[in-house]
């Protein structure tokens, strides 16, 4: 019986001098990413206007976030029927201008400083960016009817300090990856996450870290944040809108004087403007040839 015991302590004290396998930091924990960024406004634009692309950032950790670095870019065009890559080459606009009127082009990094400017966003507080969006007649844009979308991609770099050494925090949004990469970091139904490897739901971010292009040396991805649109597309003009409404106004006061002219009785001024009106038109006309 005593062996038996001893055995028992002998494998409690092998476990509690084994350290734990090495796991990614909590930071990409859903509840937290998915309140990282909110998208407040996006613009809908004619070709030639611009208009505000606002997002909110909040530290949704228990712990300090600061060296934020928030990066919004470009990166596709669609339509209806039509998918585009935008890029390198691609001209025309749009672009992201910042507060003091200086065009970034497709990518902008805006500044995420904190509420008292030290650049750290304490647990809970929270920092409207805002950037403008610019566009051109030149701007590749839709119709009337087929709205042309710009696809937004977003990526957050930043230190959490909730202990020593601090944590170094990646994230991006899936426009910088290529389909091909997700399906390859998607797991399967039946597949088990190793104890070395960084899952959150079925997604595999240790190897999307190592097969993104953008952070050199990244290991692992710690979240995916969500993307946003803005559109670029011609307004319907005013006219036929005050067209129709030019015709159901006419045909309301057509119903009216008819009505009137039916029952006399009820409206006799108006019925009798109404008769005269009918008689001049009727004295105008040419009287048919036999």
């Amino acid at each position: 019986m005593r062996r038996g015991w001893a055995a028992v302590l002998l494998v409690v004290l092998l476990l509690a001098a084994t350290p734990p396998p090495a796991r990614a930091h909590p930071a990409g924990n859903p509840n937290y990413v998915n309140r990282l960024l909110d998208t407040l406004s996006t613009p809908d634009l004619r070709p030639g206007d611009s208009g505000p692309f606002l997002m909110r950032v909040t530290n949704a950790y228990p712990w300090n976030m600061s060296g934020i670095t928030l990066r919004f870019e470009i990166y596709r065009y669609r339509e209806i029927d039509v998918t585009l890559e935008v890029g390198a080459g691609w001209t025309g606009g749009p672009s992201f201008v910042d507060e003091f009127g200086i065009d970034h082009g497709l990518r902008i990094e805006p500044l995420v400083l904190g509420p008292d400017r030290d650049g750290v966003l304490e647990p809970g507080d929270e920092e409207n960016v805002t950037v403008t969006v610019v566009t051109s007649p030149e701007t590749r844009h839709g119709g009337f009817l087929n709205q042309g979308a710009y696809f937004v991609r977003a990526l957050l770099d930043f230190t959490l300090w909730d202990g020593t050494p601090p944590n170094r925090t990646v994230m991006m949004s899936r426009g910088y990856f290529t389909n091909a990469q997700l399906v390859d970091a998607t797991l399967n139904a039946t597949a088990v996450c190793a104890p070395t490897v960084y899952c959150e739901g079925s997604i595999n971010l240790t190897a999307l870290g190592r097969v993104q292009t953008v952070v050199p040396g990244l290991d692992h991805l710690d979240g995916i944040l969500p993307e946003t649109t803005f559109s670029v597309r011609e307004e319907m003009p005013v006219w036929p809108f005050l067209a129709v409404a030019g015709v159901m106004v006419a045909a309301f006061v057509f119903a009216v004087l008819f009505h009137v002219e039916e029952n006399p009785g009820k409206y006799p001024r108006l019925a009798r403007w109404w008769m005269s009106v009918k008689g001049k038109a009727r004295g105008v006309r040419r009287p048919r040839s036999k």
